[in-house]
């Protein structure tokens, strides 16, 4: 047992090969910055596709007819409950009040 406590470790002594290991790491930034190039790339050819696509496709009559109905309720005054004064106001003008509230506050 004496004899393995006293038994010299023996290691590697040589320097590492410093200028593989620049190449490596070099080429290893290198292709992450490609691989990241051609990602943002293709995301961007995909998008525009997509958005091209979507600009091109005509606007069904249904929803011509919902957008027309949805622009009249946000914009349109008119009385919900005159014995209650109640009024719809438009969406602007709603915004517009909520903003001078907190203002004059």
């Amino acid at each position: 047992m004496s004899h393995h406590a006293h038994a010299e470790i023996q290691h590697e002594e040589a320097e590492p090969e410093s200028f593989w290991i620049s190449v490596s790491a070099v080429f290893t930034v290198v292709l992450l910055l490609v691989v990241l190039l051609g990602s943002i790339l293709y995301f961007n050819a995909t998008i525009s596709e997509e958005k091209n696509a979507k600009e091109e496709t005509p606007v069904s009559l249904e929803l011509q007819k919902l957008r027309v109905y949805e622009s009249e309720e946000l914009n349109s005054i008119r009385w919900i409950d005159k014995t209650k004064k109640t009024v719809k106001i438009s969406i602007d003008m709603a915004m517009n009040n909520v903003i001078s509230s907190y203002s004059s506050k």
